[in-house]
């Protein structure tokens, strides 16, 4: 596991305001079109999801279309259909419904632990 200082935000234990907005809309079936092509991570406490990876899938065509507000490892999810507060709540609106309105929060700026601080 690479170790990282983060810097630049406050915690998140607090529900964020979006710094943009994705939609999507998942397709019937098997391919990458039916799926976000993502992992995320709840963290004790959170009231979000952090991106944790980004694989073949919805996520990554937003990404290839979108060059000047992509997803990157790190942000959060912060609100899924209006859905805001629940990591649970935000997992299950992701699974439940095909049309999705996601607010991502820029993950805050990551510095590697051995260099000096600023």
């Amino acid at each position: 596991m690479q170790e990282e200082a983060i810097t630049g935000r406050p915690a998140v234990a607090a529900v964020a305001a979006a710094d943009f907005e994705m939609e999507l809309c998942k397709v019937e079936g098997s391919g990458p079109a039916a799926k976000l092509g993502i992992d995320v991570d709840s963290g004790a406490g959170s009231a979000m999801l952090v991106i944790t990876d980004i694989r073949e899938g919805l996520v990554s065509q937003w990404n290839d279309q979108n060059p000047e507000c992509h997803v990157e490892l790190g942000d959060y999810i912060v609100e899924v259909n209006g859905i805001r507060g629940s990591p649970a709540k935000l997992k299950a609106e992701c699974k439940a419904s095909r049309a999705l309105r996601i607010g991502i929060c820029r993950a805050p700026h990551r510095v590697p632990a051995s260099a000096p601080p600023a």
